[in-house]
């Protein structure tokens, strides 16, 4: 989605603004950066490639526990 930042930027001056981004999908990814003042605008996209941590999962095991007459560590 979309988020602003209000930055104020001295002449002459740069500033670092980081902005966290969350994939919510494997693959390319398109990031669109706009900046805008009183007298310019500057549009950048990147492409980001999003892979996925780990390894896969192929198998699971469910385990019922019952935890009613409270919970013990063996």
């Amino acid at each position: 989605g979309e988020q602003q930042h209000l930055v104020w930027i001295k002449p002459g001056k740069a500033v670092e603004v980081y902005m966290p981004i969350v994939p919510t999908r494997l693959g390319d990814i398109d990031v669109t950066i706009m900046t805008k003042s009183q007298v310019a605008k500057d549009i950048i996209t990147r492409r980001i490639h999003v892979e996925a941590d780990g390894i896969p999962q192929y198998r699971h095991t469910t385990v019922q526990l019952d935890l009613s007459q409270g919970a013990y560590l063996i």
